[in-house]
Order: C-alpha cells, then structure tokens, then sequence
C-alpha cells in the first residue's frame, strides 16, 4: 500500500507535465492563429481608405503580424516577437503621425493593444549575442 501511495504523486506529477507541454504548443497555435486574424483586420482596415497616405503603412503592420503567424507556428519565438514588435513600431509610427495619418491614426489603437496583449502571451523577449 505504502508503495501505492508514493506512486501517486509522482503518476500526478507526470500527467501535469504532459498536459502542460501539450498546452504550451496549443497555445503557440493559437498565438499564430491570433497574430494572422490582426493582419487580416489591418489588411481590411487599409482598405477603407486605400488612397491614404498611410494605407500601405497599415498594410506593412499587417505583413508583420502575418509573418509573426507564420514562423510562432514553426516554433520560431525569437523571429516572432521580432515581428511582433516590428508590427508594434509601425503601428505606433500611424497613431503618432496625426497629421500625416489623419484617417488610420485613431484607428489603429485596438490593434496596437492586440499586438502588444501578442507580445505578452508569447512572452519570449529574445536574447542577442
């Protein structure tokens, strides 16, 4: 019985390990999943304007965010959040650019929090040598 009982915590502790690795990896997905719908939202949002000074500039933010997708979904976290914070910088160039970007500069702010909410969920902040 004694051995029963100190079996347990250790079965316990493997199944929470193995659940938790699987869950890193779904959430990885669904990372990417998330970081392709704001591209796609940005690539909608550049074209409610595609004259604009700065609908290309939207356009660039969401070929970051689609990129980002892409390599957090092949397991490459480091040029992820590059990417991600590459999204962020264009998007807070629009925001900041008021007279520049009349139209997309308040429009563009949910999305900017969408990025930075990405940034924090990959929560891989890459280390360079």
């Amino acid at each position: 019985m004694k051995i029963i009982l100190r079996a347990v915590p250790i079965l316990l502790t493997g199944l929470l390990l193995s659940h938790a690795s699987y869950s890193s990896s779904f959430d990885k997905n669904e990372l990417a999943i998330k970081c392709e719908a704001v591209a796609n939202q940005l690539y909608e949002l550049s074209q409610t304007k595609p004259g604009d000074n700065c609908a290309s500039d939207v356009e660039v933010a969401g070929g970051y965010m689609e990129f980002a997708g892409r390599v957090i979904s092949s397991g490459d976290d480091k040029r992820g959040f590059l990417s991600l914070k590459n999204a962020e910088k264009e998007l807070r160039k629009i925001q900041n650019s008021t007279n520049y970007c009349v139209y997309f500069s308040p429009l563009v702010k949910p999305y900017l929090d969408d990025v930075i909410k990405l940034e924090s969920e990959l929560g891989t902040k890459p280390s360079f040598k």
